[in-house]
Order: structure tokens, then sequence, then C-alpha cells
């Protein structure tokens, strides 16, 4: 058990060292937060609950909700892609 502590703590230091080394955090924790937001949120709304309905629902009949489990997964693999671009595209128009 000491091993896992001794292993958080070294890890813990590591993510404390990058973020106070790392050069004007604000922005780059925003940005970090955005491509957190876009993915998480994206595959948890959307994604994942589609997908877990397709493989839960035991009947090969399909019917509305099979439909609309499939229209959320394309969704979400829509917006995703779309939400990573304009966050990327901020992050250069930012730099510049």
């Amino acid at each position: 058990m000491f091993r896992f502590v001794i292993e958080t703590f070294v890890i813990l230091g590591c993510v404390y060292a990058i973020a106070i080394a790392a050069a004007n955090v604000d922005n780059v924790l925003g940005y970090i937060l955005s491509l957190v937001g876009a993915t998480g949120s994206t595959t948890m709304c959307y994604i994942l609950p589609g997908i877990f309905y397709l493989k839960m629902e035991p009947s090969r009949k399909w019917g509305p909700m099979k439909y609309f489990s499939v229209v959320m997964v394309c969704l979400g693999c829509i917006i995703m892609p779309t939400a990573i671009a304009f966050i990327i595209k901020k992050i250069i128009n930012d730099a510049s």
C-alpha cells in the first residue's frame, strides 16, 4: 500500500510541476478544458448512450428507438470533430 501512496504523490507532483511551469497557464488550461469538454461530453451524451442501447436491445427488429440511437451516434460523430476543429482554429488564431 505504501508503494501506491508514493506513486500517487509522484504523479501529483509531476502534474503540479507541469502546471506551474506552463507559460500563460490561464490560456493553456482553457484550451485543455475545452478539448476535454468537446471530447468527453460529446462521447458521454451522444455516442455512448446510442451504442449502449444498440448493444443492449436484444430484438433484431428496427423500431424508432433503434433509429434514434443510430442518429444520436452519428450526430455525436459529427459534433465532436466539428467542436475540436473550432477549438484548434481558436488556438491558432490566438497564437498569431
